[in-house]
């Protein structure tokens, strides 16, 4: 994701100063609390980049960060169905099924990719083994689902939130996808977005 390690090491220390100024600034905002946590989640892949920038071939952080990528739109709605009420039960419904079809294939596909090299070094950046396997795509699109009906289901400006999250994702295929770094802009993402809540 990152472009090297010290990058790595900067920006999982700019997401997690922005989570906690988003919680220190939000004591009352229940959705962008939960939405602070969720990216601080999701920055914390930067610390685990930075410990693989020193040695890639480090098999159990590789295969720890490979899981908590894969268990991103898990904790977004498992913080949010826990932390807010859902907008209707419909809403709620469709997210938990999205959910658990992701969490379901996701965990299949997860031991699928646990071989011996998982990640590697380029010279544009790590490049994520796992993170191309012959279902990749059915995964990034039930990771889109999930979290797309997690935002629709328990927060008031789903609508933009959306757009923002498929902004990042787009933008970041669009520029990295031939390279397989699709990941590599959402290193920036998880730094600044914090920021913005």
């Amino acid at each position: 994701m990152c472009f090297s390690e010290r990058v790595s090491w900067a920006t999982f220390l700019a997401n997690g100063l922005g989570v906690a100024r988003a919680l220190g600034n939000n004591p009352d905002n229940k959705q962008k609390r939960t939405l602070a946590y969720t990216l601080g989640f999701i920055g914390s892949m930067q610390g685990f980049e930075a410990l693989l920038w020193r040695d890639p071939t480090n098999h159990a952080i590789a295969a720890t960060a490979m899981m908590v990528n894969h268990a991103q739109p898990l904790v977004f709605w498992g913080l949010s169905s826990k932390a807010l009420t859902s907008r209707s039960l419909e809403k709620e419904r469709r997210a938990r099924s999205f959910v658990t079809l992701y969490t379901t294939i996701t965990a299949m596909y997860t031991a699928s990719q646990l071989q011996e090299n998982l990640v590697e070094q380029t010279p544009c950046g790590l490049l994520w083994h796992w993170n191309y396997g012959d279902i990749a795509p059915l995964v990034y699109a039930l990771y889109l689902a999930s979290c797309l009906a997690t935002l629709d289901a328990y927060y008031d400006d789903s609508r933009n939130l959306s757009i923002i999250f498929l902004t990042t994702f787009f933008a970041s295929a669009g520029v990295y996808r031939q390279n397989n770094m699709i990941g590599s802009m959402w290193c920036f993402y998880a730094a600044f977005l914090p920021w913005l809540l």
